[in-house]
C-alpha cells in the first residue's frame, strides 16, 4: 500500500478530508494535493501528517501499525480514553514488539484506572 492509500485509510476512520490534514499540518493545498496522487513526502512532511493522524512516519510508509492488532473494539476502548499520553504509550509498546494480548490487557488496566 502507498503512502496516499494508507493517508487516505487513516482520513476515512478519522471522518477527515485531505483539505482538513493539510490545514491542521500546515501543509499547503498544491502539497497535500500532490501528496494524495501518490508523491513521496519529505521526511518532515510526512512526520507532520503522521503526528495529525496519530499514527507512525514509519506506519504510512507500509510498516507496523498498531491498528492491525487490535480489534475495532479495542480501538474504540482508546478512543473513549482520550488520553494522548495514553495512546503515545501503547502506540510505543507496540512499535516495540509487544503483544496485542498485552495491549488488550494494558487496556483493561487503563478503564479500570479511577479518574
Amino acid at each position: 500500500m502507498n503512502i496516499d492509500e494508507k493517508i487516505r485509510g487513516v482520513l476515512n476512520r478519522r471522518g477527515m478530508t485531505p483539505a482538513q490534514l493539510g490545514r491542521i499540518a500546515g501543509l499547503s493545498r498544491p502539497t497535500m494535493s500532490r501528496i494524495m496522487r501518490g508523491h513521496i513526502p519529505s521526511e518532515d512532511t510526512l512526520a507532520r501528517i503522521a503526528s495529525v493522524l496519530e499514527v507512525t512516519p514509519g506506519y504510512l510508509r507500509g510498516g507496523y501499525t498498531l491498528t492491525t492488532h487490535l480489534t475495532g473494539e479495542d480501538l474504540l476502548t482508546l478512543a473513549d480514553l482520550r488520553c494522548l499520553p495514553y495512546l503515545r504509550l501503547v502506540r510505543g509498546l507496540a512499535e516495540n514488539g509487544v503483544t496485542a494480548e498485552d495491549l488488550r490487557k494494558l487496556i483493561d488496566i487503563l478503564e479500570k484506572a479511577p479518574d
